[in-house]
């Protein structure tokens, strides 16, 4: 069964997710450059894609 969640966010909310969402690719893009340690990347990599997933189940329309 599916459950259906409609969530409305203020600009404010919104900024903070996209904010939050590009600190994590910059992390990402910084440690993939810079890390000699592919589990440190990998880290990385994995909480953008988790945001990432987190914004598209919250509210598909964001088109992330």
């Amino acid at each position: 069964m599916s459950h259906v969640h409609s969530f409305i966010f203020t600009p404010a909310e919104l900024k903070t997710l996209v904010q939050n969402l590009s600190e994590a690719a910059q992390r990402w893009h910084i440690i993939s450059q810079e890390s000699p340690f592919p589990e440190a990347v990998e880290a990385a990599r994995k909480e953008w894609v988790q945001l990432c997933d987190l914004l598209d189940k919250l509210d598909p329309a964001l088109g992330i």
